[in-house]
């Protein structure tokens, strides 16, 4: 066979999977994480976070690892915890949390921002700060809430 045409295959049988996963959405996300237990009052703080963390809900790491916030494998306790598996290995070497579906995410994500303090943020200010004190990022905290702030524009 043709070197082309089985190169021609690869290449259909590629963008046929990569159709398959489909990035997440603004309303789906809504219904994910109230359903998590987050507060509908400040729902769209947890939003804006998700959005910034990976651009438009569609990074490579989002959409390979149900994971919308970079949350490491490493860093949940005890392993395993919402149903995860390590995943993509990050730039800093160790491995990013696969969760089996975006809901299993969710729950892990509300632990994390339960014991960051975020759950009772009332602006992009506050919860970049509680972020920052539990250690969740190392940049600058005021990039960090600007970044936030650009995606909760969009959300009003």
């Amino acid at each position: 066979m043709d070197k082309r045409i089985i190169l021609l295959i690869i290449l259909l049988l590629i963008a046929v999977n990569a159709k398959k996963k489909k990035a997440m959405d603004i309303p789906t996300l809504r219904t994910i994480l109230l359903n998590a237990g987050f507060p509908a009052a400040t729902i769209n703080l947890f939003i804006a976070q998700c959005l910034f963390e990976s651009p438009g809900l569609q990074s490579p790491v989002a959409i390979a690892n149900n994971n919308l916030t970079g949350i490491k494998y490493n860093s949940i306790s005890p392993k395993g915890y919402a149903n995860s598996t390590p995943g993509t290995i990050s730039s800093e070497g160790d491995p990013y949390a696969k969760f089996t579906t975006y809901a299993d995410w969710a729950k892990c994500y509300h632990a994390f921002m339960y014991h960051a303090g975020t759950l009772t943020a009332t602006n992009a200010d506050d919860f970049a700060r509680k972020l920052k004190a539990a250690a969740y990022f190392q940049s600058d905290e005021t990039q960090y809430a600007n970044g936030m702030k650009r995606y909760l524009q969009q959300l009003a």
